[in-house]
């Protein structure tokens, strides 16, 4: 008869492979897994922020420039679910002449783009702006990776200059808050 310590041991390492394999499967994010999640926060923002009355008629618009994972992942979102009860319509960007008619803009890092000319294009629209590898003195939102995990900051000023107002919960998550 063999002695349950073996099996033990190797019911342990097992255990411990298993888990340990899983935990780094888990910390290296691919770049379509982290557009998944950068466009199921996006939906997620829009249920803690408040646009004007009558800003948002008959469609929820989405903008976005420079990730076109991310445009396919909105898409294929808004097949099946909606924005504050309205359908989801996803624009993608080439240029900024389309940003007063949006809700939200998401704008992934672009060595030609600058934020002054963004914010020119929405003056003061009512659009909310998410960015990633943006200062966020100029942006509303803005993503940042840890290289675990994707965490978003947010810029309370610049929001309430285009008459956005912010869940106390979506601020509480963030990890910097500029008031």
């Amino acid at each position: 008869m063999q002695p349950s310590f073996p099996r033990f041991s190797f019911f342990a390492v097992f255990i411990a492979f298993f888990l340990l394999s899983g935990s780094l499967i888990g910390q290296t994010q691919d770049e379509k897994s982290i557009a998944k999640m950068k466009s199921m926060y996006m939906l997620n923002f829009s249920k803690y922020v408040t646009w004007p009355n009558g800003v948002i008629q008959d469609t929820f618009f989405i903008g976005v420039r420079n990730d076109d994972d991310v445009i396919r992942n909105l898409e294929e979102i808004a097949l099946v679910k909606k924005v504050l009860g309205k359908p989801i319509s996803v624009v993608h960007l080439e240029d900024f002449k389309q940003v007063p008619t949006l809700h939200m803009l998401y704008v992934n890092i672009d060595p030609a783009m600058d934020l002054d000319a963004i914010h020119a294009s929405i003056a003061d629209a009512a659009v909310l702006l998410v960015t990633e590898g943006y200062d966020l003195e100029h942006s509303m939102l803005n993503f940042v990776n840890d290289g675990e995990h994707l965490k978003y900051e947010m810029n309370k000023i610049v929001m309430g200059t285009h008459q956005l107002k912010v869940d106390e919960t979506l601020e509480n998550l963030a990890i910097r808050v500029i008031k």
